[in-house]
């Protein structure tokens, strides 16, 4: 430090000491208050240093104090080793110059307020008087120790260790900004080691969960490639490198690419299958069960399944107790994602009497949440759910982890919920939020907030969403008062104050170009396009999300740009402007093919072939989903590959083309057969991969070619098979899907049986009725808002067959309310539609021409014709209607009846 820092007083100790300045500079050295994620402005070139003091801002009076505390270093012999930590860390700074390697300087990009601080104080109520300042204080003071041992021993590979395991605890707290430039240290003295990618790992993992997934994959992708420069090298080293690529798995999953993922945890589990090492695969399997779950469907699932299951019997002849817990874990997620919830319970529990056989606290509490979780799915009582989640909550603060106790207090919140206690909710929620505010925990900030609008009215949940903004600003964090004000703009939209939320989202993009974070801004530029085609000025979007998609692409995030090319080019569709909308699909599928993004690439045409045959017909379709389906073949997923067949036999199906002394009977009768057999070498592959769920889709796809041939009952025996294998599976969506096919089958026939004249059979329509039901049923059951707005749709559809306007009314209705909660503008106006058609039908005129006026002005925003022109049709017989009866005038209330003597 300069000399006037020398001369400077310390504030003065609670008992009137002084503190001396070197003390304060070991603070500097080892503390790291309120640490938040790492600024985008300053980048640290190759060859400079990154010395741990350069970390950290000043600590205040109230820090030191606290580090003097917790630290208890009080004699002279004391300041002398804290003294050599300094020097120690002068000397990592010269050391650095060794390592190629670019990475941004972790120095704070916003300031801070102690108001804030109070503010959270206050949230956490008494609470938080009695509890330590610092996450772990157990560990990390233990940690701290061993490191002064080593330095005033000069043992660097000691020093190195005890510096790691830092970086590991403060990681795992949150603190990223400190673990970041613990790690790096630790790997300057470690070098090109198993335990210097034991370093480079906990850097990976802090840059990725800071959200920088490009300074992430980069720094990953450079050590890999030194280590394959070596030539293989050592054992030590293919071990390193088989670790580093389960961190790059990690990356690739929060980049949104989870068969990437997959592949690349493969690589590192047979790496270390190779080399022996069951700890490091039992990581790796885990890593691969975690993007099969991120992949979702049945036949990921399933293997998902295995590939944990291995990771659980890894694990345990490795020994490693803490692997085996989270391996128990992810069995647990994994079944309550397949909805095999009594699987799920099973070993959620196993995790939790584990860990107390291991007496491994955090495993238990962690298993207690999950425990929490799957109880609330299978509807146990909320009280029992709110004894088993406290548990959880006060183990958290027993070990002093912070962020499980965030975690474990929003479940807590959502059984008191659940149990109509919304104040022990909003209790429990403003706990966990003023524990995410004082860490600066922008994620977990985002997570509570969320957790209350849900729990709240609008109007209450926009108070509390401008209360965090306000805390924002005063803590001088713009990224957090611009996430404060995004969620706020969508309560407001939900309000239908749209103006309003236009306005903040126009601050917001202010705000954030402000704070120069990248990120943030290209969110907040979306968001202003998304609120401006709420207001209906569509092609006014398109230059912010041009903007928003060039940030993205900066940062490196393209599977963000991809998406708002999709959101681009789904504007220009509904502005009738399909040649752009085409050449945006193009641009996509361009930027994947040049970045090597093969799976990416392949989705892209495939949507980009469903473009091409609404505009263009099936040819260019065809030719799209068959470059689609070539990619699928080289890469060796058949999964993929099977799906885009199925989009092949469509596109089959309804292809236009024949020569012209083909009649019309040969044309259809030729594609028919052609798509059939498409659809059955679907099946047949679906069938080689054990994917049952995949197997409905195509008997899906075969059912619909049954009703072109105007085979019936084939096609009805379709759907029930598919809805079999789903049940047999037990794939609850997929189950929901062939309940919904089954539905639309019955549906179609008696839409066919009406348009030809024809009196609809009532047992088809009975069955169409009882299947969309159960449909509706299962919905409900999996929350799943778009299924039973869609399940909703049909039986009104199928009660106006039934000619029985008041119920396929009531059905339209419930239908139109859930649509305010889904906020999309094109099932909006189905609905409206519905509505309009059931009023005709029960000769109900205002509602028929309210519904048919508003639905068309629905398909106006969206400027879809055909949905404009069946409006207008409903409007048209709306008003032929006979004008409804004007309702009975109400009854004037009996006189008072007069007592005897005349009074009242």
């Amino acid at each position: 430090p300069p000399a006037a820092k020398k001369k400077a007083e310390a504030p003065p100790k609670p008992d009137g000491r002084k503190l001396p300045a070197k003390k304060k500079a070991e603070c500097e050295v080892f503390e790291d208050i309120g640490e938040d994620g790492i600024p985008d402005d300053q980048v640290l070139q190759s060859g400079s240093a990154l010395p741990c003091y350069s970390l950290i801002e000043p600590a205040t009076a109230d820090e030191v104090n606290a580090a003097d505390a917790e630290l208890d270093v009080h004699s002279d012999s004391s300041y002398d080793i804290i003294q050599d930590a300094i020097d120690n860390r002068r000397r990592f700074g010269k050391k650095k110059s060794k390592k190629e390697v670019s990475m941004e300087i972790p120095d704070e990009d916003e300031g801070r307020s102690s108001e804030d601080e109070n503010d959270s104080d206050s949230a956490l109520a008494n609470e938080a008087k009695s509890r330590q300042k610092y996450p772990f204080p157990r560990e990390l003071r233990a940690a701290r120790e061993r490191l002064l041992r080593a330095q005033r021993c000069c043992d660097e590979q000691g020093e190195a260790t005890a510096m790691l395991e830092v970086a590991e605890i403060k990681l795992a707290s949150g603190r990223l900004r400190g673990a970041l430039g613990l790690a790096s240290n630790a790997w300057t003295l470690f070098g090109d080691s198993l335990a210097g990618a034991r370093a480079v790992r906990v850097m990976i993992q802090a840059h990725a969960a800071a959200g920088r997934l490009q300074e992430a994959r980069t720094l990953a992708l450079q050590r890999l490639a030194h280590f394959g420069r070596r030539g293989g090298g050592s054992e030590a080293d293919r071990r390193a490198e088989a670790s580093l690529n389960v961190a790059l798995s990690a990356v690739s999953l929060l980049e949104g690419r989870p068969k990437e993922a997959l592949k690349i945890a493969t690589v590192a589990s047979n790496r270390f299958a190779k080399l022996n090492d069951k700890a490091g695969r039992a990581t790796a399997l885990r890593a691969m069960a975690e993007a099969g779950l991120a992949i979702g469907g049945q036949s990921a699932t399933k293997t998902a399944l295995i590939h944990a299951e291995e990771g659980l019997d890894t694990a345990r002849k490795a020994h490693d107790e803490k692997e085996e817990v989270a391996a128990l874990l992810m069995l647990s997620r994994i079944h309550l994602a397949r909805h095999e919830l009594d699987d799920s319970y099973a070993f959620a529990q196993g995790a939790v009497e584990f860990s107390q056989s291991v007496e491994y606290s955090k495993g238990v509490a962690m298993a207690l949440v999950d425990l929490g979780k799957i109880m609330l799915r299978l509807d146990e009582q909320p009280e029992n759910v709110v004894q088993v989640t406290t548990e959880a909550v006060q183990i958290f603060e027993a070990t002093g982890d912070w962020l499980g106790e965030v975690d474990a207090r929003m479940v807590v919140a959502k059984a008191f919920h659940a149990d109509d206690m919304k104040n022990y909710a909003m209790e429990n929620l403003q706990a966990g939020l003023g524990i995410a505010r004082r860490l600066k925990d922008r994620k977990r900030i985002d997570q509570v907030l969320n957790a209350m609008r849900e729990m709240n009215v609008p109007e209450h949940a926009l108070l509390l969403m401008e209360e965090e903004a306000e805390h924002a600003r005063r803590a001088q964090d713009r990224r957090r008062r611009a996430s404060a004000m995004h969620k706020a703009i969508e309560v407001k939209l939900g309000l239908g104050r749209i103006e309003e939320a236009f306005e903040d989202a126009q601050r917001a993009v202010e705000l954030t170009k402000k704070s120069g974070h990248k990120l943030a801004m290209a969110k907040a530029l979306r968001q202003l396009a998304e609120v401006t085609v709420v207001q209906r000025r569509h092609l006014e979007s398109i230059p912010a999300l041009q903007e928003a998609k060039k940030l993205y692409l900066e940062v490196g995030n393209a599977k963000a740009a991809g998406d708002v090319l999709q959101f681009m080019a789904s504007i220009y569709q509904s502005t009738g402007s399909m040649k752009k909308a085409l050449d945006l699909f193009a641009e996509q599928r361009t930027m994947y093919k040049s970045m090597g993004w093969q799976e990416e690439e392949a989705e892209a045409l495939q949507e980009l072939a469903a473009l091409h045959m609404d505009m263009l017909g099936s040819n260019h379709a065809v030719t799209a989903i068959q470059e689609a389906i070539t990619i699928h073949k080289e890469l060796g997923d058949r999964s993929g590959e099977a799906h885009a067949v199925v989009q092949l036999s469509n596109f089959q199906l309804h292809a236009r083309r024949g020569l012209a002394s083909d009649s019309i009977k040969t044309v259809q009768q030729a594609k028919q057969a052609e798509a059939l057999r498409t659809a059955r070498y679907a099946r047949q592959i679906f069938e080689a991969l054990g994917d049952q769920s995949g197997e409905a889709v195509a008997l899906q796809a075969i059912s619909e070619i049954y009703l072109e041939q105007d085979l019936r009952q084939a096609a009805i025996d379709a759907t029930k098979e598919a809805l079999k294998l789903c049940q047999k599976a037990g794939d609850g969506m997929g189950e929901a899907r062939a309940l919904r096919w089954v539905a639309w089958v019955h549906a179609r026939i008696v839409e066919d049986d009406v348009k030809d004249g024809l009196k609809p059979d009532r047992e088809i329509l009975a069955q169409a009725l009882s299947a969309t039901e159960e449909c509706l049923s299962i919905s409900q059951g999996l929350e799943d808002l778009p299924g039973q707005v869609n399940a909703l749709r049909r039986m009104s559809t199928l009660q106006r067959f039934a000619k029985d306007g008041p119920a396929a009314m009531e059905a339209a209705q419930e239908a139109l309310e859930l649509c305010e909660k889904l906020n999309n503008t094109h099932t909006h106006g189905l609905v409206l539609m519905a509505l309009a058609e059931a009023a005709l039908v029960a000769k109900r005129k205002a509602d028929a021409r309210r519904a048919a006026e508003d639905a068309l002005l629905m398909f106006e925003v969206l400027n879809n014709t055909l949905g404009m022109q069946d409006a207008k049709k409903a409007l048209q017989a709306a008003l032929r209607l006979p004008d409804e009866p004007p309702p009975p005038p109400p009854q004037a209330p009996p006189p008072p009846r007069r007592r005897a003597g005349g009074l009242d």
